[in-house]
C-alpha cells in the first residue's frame, strides 16, 4: 500500500510541476509564441 501512496505522491508533485512550469511559460512570452507551441501539442495528440 506505502508503493501506491509513494507514486501518488510523485505524479502530484509531477503534475504541479508541470501547472508551474506552463504558468512561468505563459507569463514569459507571448500569447502567439505559447499559442503556437500548445497547438502543435494538441495536434500531436489528435494525429495518434
Amino acid at each position: 500500500m506505502s508503493n501506491l501512496k509513494e507514486e501518488l505522491k510523485i505524479n502530484n508533485q509531477d503534475r504541479i510541476w508541470f501547472v508551474k512550469y506552463w504558468a512561468k511559460y505563459m507569463r514569459t512570452h507571448s500569447d502567439k509564441d505559447w499559442s503556437k507551441k500548445q497547438k502543435h501539442f494538441i495536434n500531436s495528440l489528435i494525429k495518434r
